[in-house]
């Protein structure tokens, strides 16, 4: 088991949130690990693997490495997702 420095148990996953203002786009993003997002507010437009969808909030989406995504803030207010990564 490995240790943070305070002796505490490492996490398998890392994790962040990102937000994305109103009628802005992230950027296009494909790596090595497996991800999922889970939106917290906003509305937009996902697009993962050449295929787009609309997303909301309690919404979550898994990619698949390396397959590209982006998103897209298509509402009136800050979208803000909430991002999971692992090996």
């Amino acid at each position: 088991m490995q240790l943070a420095p305070n002796g505490a148990p490492l996490a398998p996953f890392k994790a962040s949130y990102f937000t994305v203002e109103p009628d802005g786009v992230s950027p296009v993003d494909s790596h090595s690990v497996h991800e999922m997002w889970m939106v917290a507010e906003g509305q937009g437009e996902l697009t993962y693997d050449g295929q787009t969808c609309s997303i909301g909030p309690r919404q979550t989406f898994y990619f698949e490495p390396p397959k590209p995504h982006q998103v897209k803030n298509c509402g009136p207010e800050p979208l803000v997702i909430l991002s999971v990564w692992w090996k």
